[in-house]
Formats: structure tokens, C-alpha cells, sequence
């Protein structure tokens, strides 16, 4: 996914958006691709990692090693999106940006940030769009073929899944859940927050093989570990061996083509134990708001990748409706780009 459109809803406030006359509109998301080669480069060069103090244009291109104009322009671009503050010819990561743009903060996002690099250099996003558009049906495996991004790919979900796994596990408090099905767990960050706050449940995660290692690697050395068993399967092609009290979608309903969608859901739904629950974290689309955000950006790399995940809440209910699971709780921190809706 291009950058572009992220960094141009994330300065611009609504208010300002508003105001703008379209065809400026038009000539800052057409011109939005240069603004991410910005800020590329400035995570290629380690600029951010510089600029947690105050420091001039010169200083930086010394340290660095980089033509001076040319990046006093490029510091001027990040400043006018508001990653960067800038006082007397000086310049600092805003205070608002610190913790995203610092590698030694726990929700720092230069890992997202190397992804799309990765896939930016790596891919063709526009012929890739049109291959979708005209029907052909090979799909790019980005996270799966390029080792690099999908390491920074895990880290990323995993830094994002240390949080969503706490604010999920608040809703079994009252709940007698003993075995959970993680669907794609991945690493498994959601099974061993779970574990270690209720040590009466057993988790098994379901993800593909090329997962495993890093799943080992991940919870081997827990305390909890023995309760937490990883199952090379991928949910498209394998069956669900087993009932569970409750079964978590997280971020995987928008990886499955849209002609398995069906498919898997009945799986799903017919694993549960009667008063069993499912949780779905996912971009969930408000289709009455018809402003770019971020939500329907993903859809874009979702479509490239052969899934139209595109539902609205509703939409998304009514397909658990027909096995009987109603929509009990919706959560959306504001943290979270997410959606949780739990069913039962």
C-alpha cells in the first residue's frame, strides 16, 4: 500500500480538507507518491534517528552524509505534514510523532514504515491494480516471498496485537472460556496474552507452516507455553478439528479470497461450542462516510492481493446471522484502527 493517501488525511485536518478547493485535492493525492519517497528516504537514511534533539540542516548533512539543499527541502516536506517541527533553521520529530519515529519506543512504526518500502521498490502497485480490474487471477504474494518484509510485517502485527490482546481479553472476564481457536495467529502474541491472564485456557493457533518457526520462537520459553499449540493449516484448504468457546478472527478475514469467504465463516461458525463466541478484528467499512481514510485505503491492498473485503458492519453480521451468532458488543479504541465486533 502507497503511503500517499495515509500521509495526506493524516496532516490535513477536516476542517482544512474542507476548505480545499478540489482541484488542489486532486494535485496533493496525485503528487502523494513523492511524499512517500520523502519519507523513505528518510528512513533509509536514518534521518529520524537524528532528529529526536534539535538540529540544523548543515549538522544533519554532515552526520549523514547527504547533499544539503536537497535535504532541506525534504525537511521541509515533513514538516509541512507535521512529522517534524521546525524553530530557527532547527528541526525535531514533533512531539506528537516521537513515539512512532523512535526506534527505541515500544509503538514506534518504523517497521510499518520498512514494509512499505519493501513493497514500494519491490512491486508494481499500478500494473498489479489493473491486473484486479481486467480479471486476472495470479496474485502477488508480497509478505509471503520477500523474507525481509514479511519479518518487518510480524513485528509490525505483533507491536499492534500486545495491545488489541488485552483490550480483547477485558470481554472473557465473564465468560467460562477454556479452549480458544486463534485463526492465523500468527507469532502467537494474542494466545500468550491470553494464557498468562487466564491459566485455565488453551489456545490453539492456526497459521501457515512457514509461520511455525517464529511461533517457536516466540512462546517456547513462556510459562504458559504448554497451553499453547501451533497447527500448520491453512483455513481455506484444512478443516477445523475441533470445538472451541470461542474462536478469534484477527486481521484474517480480508486475507481470504472472496470465493472462500463463505466457506470459511461456516467453518468457523460450526466450531463454536453452544454459548461459544467469535471475535473479528478487522476493518470493518462505515460505506455512509465517503471520505478517504484509512479503512478503505487497506481495501485497496486487499484487492491487489485478490480479496475485496469490503463489508460493512451489517453486511458482515447478517453472514453470521445465518448460523445463529448475533452481534452482542462492538469496541473501537481509538488506538486501534479496528474494529472488534464479538459475536455470540
Amino acid at each position: 500500500m502507497s503511503l500517499s493517501g495515509v500521509i495526506f488525511v493524516s496532516s490535513t485536518s477536516s476542517r482544512r480538507r474542507s476548505k480545499m478547493p478540489f482541484d488542489k485535492t486532486l494535485f496533493f493525492f496525485l503528487n502523494g507518491h513523492k511524499i512517500s519517497s520523502v519519507i523513505f528516504l528518510a528512513y533509509k537514511y536514518k534521518i529520524f534517528e537524528h532528529l529526536k534533539q534539535w538540529i540544523t540542516v548543515k549538522e544533519l548533512a554532515q552526520v549523514i552524509a547527504v547533499k544539503e539543499n536537497v535535504l532541506k527541502v525534504m525537511l521541509d516536506i515533513l514538516t509541512s505534514i507535521n512529522l517534524l517541527e521546525k524553530k530557527n533553521d532547527q528541526y525535531v520529530i514533533s512531539a506528537e510523532n516521537m513515539s512512532l519515529l523512535s526506534s527505541n519506543t515500544p509503538d514506534n512504526r518504523l517497521n510499518y514504515i520498512e514494509t512499505e518500502l519493501k513493497m514500494y521498490t519491490s512491486t508494481n502497485f499500478f500494473n498489479d491494480l489493473e491486473d484486479r480490474l481486467t480479471g486476472k487471477e495470479t496474485y502477488p504474494q508480497y509478505y509471503l516471498d520477500n523474507q525481509e518484509v514479511l519479518e518487518n510485517y510480524v513485528q509490525m502485527l505483533d507491536k499492534e496485537g500486545i495491545y488489541t490482546s488485552f483490550y480483547i481479553a477485558r470481554e472473557f472476564r465473564n465468560r467460562n472460556i477454556r479452549t480458544l481457536l486463534d485463526v492465523g495467529g500468527g507469532v502467537g502474541t494474542y494466545a500468550k496474552t491470553f494464557c498468562k491472564l487466564y491459566t485455565d485456557m488453551c489456545i490453539d493457533v492456526y497459521d501457515l507452516a512457514i509461520m511455525r518457526e517464529k511461533f517457536q520462537k516466540n512462546v517456547k520459553n513462556e510459562p504458559c507455553g504448554d497451553r499453547i499449540n501451533f497447527h500448520a493449516k491453512n483455513i481455506i484448504e484444512n478443516e477445523i478439528d475441533h470445538k472451541y468457546d470461542a474462536i478469534l478472527l484477527s486481521n484474517i478475514l480480508h486475507v481470504i479470497p472472496c470465493s472462500s469467504l463463505d466457506t470459511i465463516i461456516e467453518k468457523v461458525c460450526n466450531a463454536i461450542n453452544p454459548n461459544g463466541m467469535i471475535i473479528i478484528n478487522d476493518d470493518i467499512l462505515d460505506k455512509s462516510d465517503p471520505k478517504m481514510n484509512e479503512s478503505l485505503l487497506r481495501v485497496l491492498d486487499w484487492t491487489v492481493n485478490g480479496s475485496v473485503f469490503y463489508y460493512s458492519l451489517d453486511e458482515i453480521s447478517q453472514k453470521f446471522a445465518k448460523y445463529g451468532l448475533s452481534l452482542q458488543k462492538i469496541s473501537h479504541d481509538k488506538k486501534l484502527t479496528t474494529r472488534i465486533l464479538f459475536l455470540s
